[in-house]
């Protein structure tokens, strides 16, 4: 179900997680929607994609699987966002002031050509500058999330990821999709490997072949407990996973990812074998404490 409207209030806001409660004005009436949300302000129009659901002590709310942001568009609304406290250096009187000057072209000034803000009393070359780069973080944001949500990466996820890669975020994952499995908790081989596919990403690129040997060496050692594999099963485990030959790249591509640090090549019974660097400096650690206990 899709709602759209203006956010008339920001109830709660956890800016840790992007959770938030808003009352959205759509068409006169106040909605209560929740859920995790970008940086977003009072005045902005949004569009929710989720479901009406009863919650037994705050009534009826709206909950938000997906959110597409745009910018205010009347002079209220414009004003309403710039005094939100969300743009660091503009407050109520300072707002009312550049919209009454500028009006409707009030958000494309701050955007493209901020300098003129001093125009407006009470602001500085650098308080414009200021504005501008606050509100250009907060674009860069919205515009994140808004291609990774066209990707079918959840709102939650898409914060999570923003979060640690900030404004380079689109252009990583463009280049490789498969740095988020190294990088960010919660997306697993899977995950990235759809993500790379609708960006045109190949089946035998190195960046997927070191995403899977990664999920290959994690899910062996969560579901049978083992802290290596010999090269030949990683090998075999790879073909199903990948579904395809990349035998004649794998040592290579290994032999890379030990120089960063990712993964140990091993000699196990005379033969090759492979473990992601954390497990095997886990396995060391407690081996070594074992055999302390052991002399004592």
């Amino acid at each position: 179900m899709n709602i759209k409207g203006i956010v008339e209030e920001l109830i709660f806001r956890n800016d840790e997680n992007g959770y938030t409660v808003l009352d959205l004005d759509c068409n006169g009436e106040l909605v209560t929607c929740v859920g995790t949300f970008p940086i977003i302000s009072e005045g902005e129009e949004i569009s929710l994609n989720g479901e009406f659901k009863v919650n037994g002590k705050y009534g009826r709310q709206f909950v938000a699987t997906s959110a597409t942001i745009s910018p205010p568009q009347s002079l209220e609304g414009i004003e309403k966002y710039l005094s939100s406290g969300l743009i660091h250096g503009i407050g109520p009187i300072t707002a009312h002031n550049i919209v009454s000057h500028f009006k409707k072209e009030t958000l494309s000034i701050i955007e493209f050509n901020p300098q003129r803000l001093v125009e407006v009393k009470g602001v500085s070359v650098g308080k414009a500058q200021d504005i501008a780069n606050a509100f250009n973080d907060i674009k860069k944001m919205q515009n994140t999330i808004l291609f990774l949500q066209s990707y079918d990466i959840s709102l939650n996820l898409s914060i999570k990821i923003y979060e640690v890669y900030k404004s380079k975020a689109e252009e990583i994952i463009r280049k490789n999709p498969y740095k988020l499995v190294e990088d960010i908790d919660g997306v697993g081989f899977i995950t990235a490997d759809k993500l790379a596919q609708r960006l045109g990403i190949g089946k035998t690129s190195g960046f997927r072949v070191r995403a899977g040997i990664i999920h290959v060496l994690k899910e062996s050692a969560e579901k049978g407990g083992n802290t290596y594999l010999p090269r030949q099963l990683l090998e075999e485990n790879l073909y199903k996973l990948l579904e395809c030959d990349v035998s004649e790249n794998l040592l290579k591509i290994l032999e890379e990812m030990s120089l960063e640090g990712l993964v140990k090549l091993l000699e196990t019974d005379d033969m090759p074998a492979v473990a992601l660097t954390r497990f095997y400096r886990t396995e060391m650690s407690v081996a070594t404490r074992l055999s302390l206990l052991a002399i004592e």
